[in-house]
């Protein structure tokens, strides 16, 4: 058993099923008489939105990174719990690269995105307005992260997707970014390049660069507003 929780093909496909029946108890539920694209803001992009979709993802991860040092100084990760996900982050083989992709990036950018910004937010925005829907949506996600600086951090970037949602009119967007911030610890795995607040195992809590940490929180700012700037109508 413990190796089946340990597989990153079983972490993929267990919450792929749960977050899909959710999103589908959710659209018969509260958008009965709507095309399930419409209701749950399918609206396509363009391939230069969805590039700068990405590439803001890319740079949040790093502020968001360096609010879970700051937060596990309070409440540290226990070494044993970050060599394990540091190996599911760094999987050694073409099967374990593959499904850490499917478990890390692809299932939660995808299905998370579906019931919380679209299923949840869409739900509360007929009910309560923008501003609360986006406000709930946001403390729902953040609530199922468990772990404490996790519930935190998820919070805040649950607020920044619901945003950008409400503002672009468009749940693609917000898969990119979600795929993009979950996707850089992948692409920068410690063996490749350690940095040091963020990638590396260590007892003792570190921090990122000042110049990193201002760089990409600047990156990241500017690709939300550039985002978001253009309101369009859902």
């Amino acid at each position: 058993m413990a190796e089946i929780t340990r597989d990153p093909l079983s972490l993929a496909l267990a919450p792929a099923f749960g977050l899909g029946l959710a999103c589908w108890v959710g659209v018969v539920r509260y958008f009965p008489d709507q095309p399930v694209s419409r209701a749950m803001g399918m609206r396509p992009i363009s391939s230069a939105r969805a590039a700068l979709a990405f590439l803001t993802g890319c740079s949040l991860q790093f502020p968001l990174s360096e609010l879970g040092n700051l937060l596990h100084e309070r409440w540290p990760v226990p070494i044993e719990q970050q060599l394990e996900l540091q190996r599911l982050l760094e999987p050694q083989g073409f099967y374990a690269g593959i499904t850490a992709i499917l478990a890390i990036v692809l299932v939660p950018s995808v299905f998370e995105e579906l019931l919380f910004r679209g299923v949840i937010l869409s739900g509360l925005r007929k009910r309560y307005g923008d501003g609360w829907a986006i406000a709930i949506s946001a403390a729902l996600f953040g609530v199922v992260h468990f772990e404490v600086a996790a519930v935190v951090y998820a919070t805040l970037a649950g607020l920044v997707l619901g945003w950008i949602r409400v503002r672009t009119g468009s749940l693609f967007t917000t898969i990119a970014i979600h795929a993009a911030v979950n996707a850089v610890p992948l692409l920068l795995p410690s063996s490749a390049l350690p940095i040091r607040g963020f990638n590396m195992v260590t007892e003792e809590v570190y921090h990122l660069s000042p110049w990193l940490f201002l760089i990409t929180l600047a990156l990241s700012t500017a690709g939300v507003w550039l985002l978001g700037r253009r309101p369009e109508e859902v």
